[in-house]
């Protein structure tokens, strides 16, 4: 029977420059006091930025190149599902960060509005949360 085990182990500082290089070498040292053998890791998963992707000085090129060039590679699900996302609220005919204030406003000048929302909740059986207003944190502004 295969057992495979997914953790996060360690999370170390980076006291060097945050290069691809700097990165896979502090994974490395933290593998080698941990008493883990590179060829236990089978796989590694990493955000998609050019320091941990870049084909000639990115962490995942140094990780093939010093210690196992049989690893199995994989960018962020969770990164990459939010760029197509994002890219496809760009298609829609109406602005969901424009929708979401809109919706926002609409509960917060009325409480008889609050207290249907309130009793929705209950009857879905789900914990009673309060509608936050929406912020837009692009440095470009919402779309």
């Amino acid at each position: 029977m295969l057992i495979v085990r997914f953790c996060l182990f360690q999370v170390p500082n980076l006291e060097l420059d945050a290069t691809g290089e700097n990165i896979a070498g502090i994974i490395d040292k933290s593998f080698t006091q941990l008493g883990v053998p590179w060829a236990n890791c089978v796989a590694f998963g990493y955000d998609n930025v050019s320091v941990m992707t870049g084909r000639n000085k990115g962490c995942v090129t140094h990780m093939q190149q010093k210690y196992k060039p049989t690893i199995a590679l994989a960018g962020c699900p969770c990164h990459l599902l939010h760029i197509a996302a994002e890219k496809a609220s760009h298609r829609l005919p109406v602005s969901i960060d424009d929708l979401l204030i809109d919706i926002y406003y609409y509960l917060d000048k009325s409480s008889k509005r609050i207290q249907k929302l309130h009793d929705f909740q209950q009857l879905c059986n789900v914990e009673v949360r309060k509608i936050l207003k929406h912020v837009c944190s692009a440095p470009d502004g919402c779309h």
